[in-house]
C-alpha cells in the first residue's frame, strides 16, 4: 500500500486526507513531545551533555553569552 500510494498518489492532485488512515502514531508521538516540553518549561534546570562529552562545554560556553546561565 505505502509504495502504490507514493508512487500513485504522494504529492499529486489526488493526495488528500482518508479518513481511513490510522494517526494513533502520531498523536502519541505528539503526546510525548507534549510531555517533555512541558517537564522542561517546569523544570528548574535544562537538560546537559555528560561531563567529558566534547559538545558540553560548546554548550555552556552558549548559554554563558546569552545570559541564560549554565
Amino acid at each position: 500500500m505505502r509504495e502504490q500510494y507514493t508512487a500513485d498518489r504522494y504529492h499529486k492532485p489526488v493526495d488528500e486526507y482518508d479518513p481511513a488512515w490510522d494517526l494513533d502514531g502520531a498523536v502519541d508521538d505528539l503526546r510525548l513531545l507534549f510531555d517533555v516540553g512541558y517537564s522542561l518549561a517546569q523544570g528548574a534546570e535544562w537538560p546537559n551533555w555528560r561531563d567529558g562529552n566534547e559538545f558540553r562545554a560548546a554548550r555552556d560556553r552558549m548559554m554563558d553569552n546569552t545570559g541564560a546561565g549554565g
